[in-house]
């Protein structure tokens, strides 16, 4: 299922910094479905930040309506689980704590959470997540582990790291943006692909060769997720100008992409 990734919209809503924009939090599900055909929302923990919890219960609200579900909240910020830093670990429970109300409160299935990656006893930092996943658990939302950045890297260490805290409620949202600093962005995806529940697909990240199109990338990786069982959510998102544009572009190619792979499964 496309999604739409709703920090796209950011600047468009009133505050965001576009002296024109008219758009409030409330209405960016009515645009996902009216403008973009997507039926679903991934929302950034920051496009929150300072809203009240009446807020969040008119998003809620407008998305049930609307028949385009807030499905699920991802954090940016790497959270540090195990750290040996004093407070450290306590300060990571802590904003998961208040994540996973916010990600119950509008209705989310997932919850998306960087961890940092530090040097240390594997298994200590093992069970320091598991227990957050324990935590994320109690409001039945799943915990899904974003690689990159200053967060656990590479598709080995995602996998090793899933495995080690086991359960049902633990897996991961692979992004483009990762996948695309690797040596190998289609291979990244499908190892990842197994082990996801959602996907984010930021546009802006796709760098191509001179002649290739981008769209037409994105629609290659899509077909070979699906070929390993990725059968979940993708959530579609483009920063800078144009978002609307460039992601109704992008949701064409891919439904072409995903029509012909079906087509290819029936075979």
């Amino acid at each position: 299922m496309l999604i739409l990734e709703a920090g796209s919209l950011a600047s468009m809503l009133v505050g965001g910094g576009r002296k024109t924009a008219s758009l409030q939090l409330w209405d960016i599900p009515s645009v996902a479905i009216e403008d973009l055909g997507l039926r679903g929302l991934s929302i950034p923990a920051s496009l929150l930040a300072g809203r009240s919890m009446r807020d969040l219960d008119r998003l809620r609200d407008a998305a049930d309506k609307t028949g385009c579900p807030c499905l699920v909240l991802r954090d940016e910020t790497p959270l540090a689980f195990g750290s040996p830093r004093a407070g450290a670990g306590e300060a990571a429970m802590d904003r998961l704590q208040r994540l996973a109300t916010a990600a119950s409160h509008l209705g989310c299935s997932s919850l998306a959470i960087a961890c940092e990656d530090h040097l240390g006893d594997s298994d200590a930092f093992a069970a320091a997540v598991r227990e957050g996943v324990k935590l994320v658990e109690r409001r039945e939302l799943n915990f899904l582990l974003t690689p990159g950045g200053r967060s656990i890297d590479g598709a080995d260490s995602v996998i090793e790291l899933i495995r080690a805290v086991g359960g049902f409620r633990i897996g991961c949202m692979p992004t483009f943006a990762h996948a695309m600093g690797t040596s190998d962005p289609e291979g990244t995806l499908r190892r990842l692909a197994p082990y996801a529940s959602a996907m984010l697909g930021e546009l802006e990240a796709v760098k191509t060769k001179r002649g290739e199109d981008a769209d037409a990338l994105v629609a290659t990786w899509i077909r070979a997720v699906r070929a390993v069982g990725f059968a979940s959510t993708l959530a579609l998102g483009a920063a800078g100008r144009s978002p609307i544009k460039r992601i109704a572009s992008a949701r064409e190619h891919l439904e072409q992409a995903m029509a012909a792979s079906v087509e290819e499964e029936g075979e």
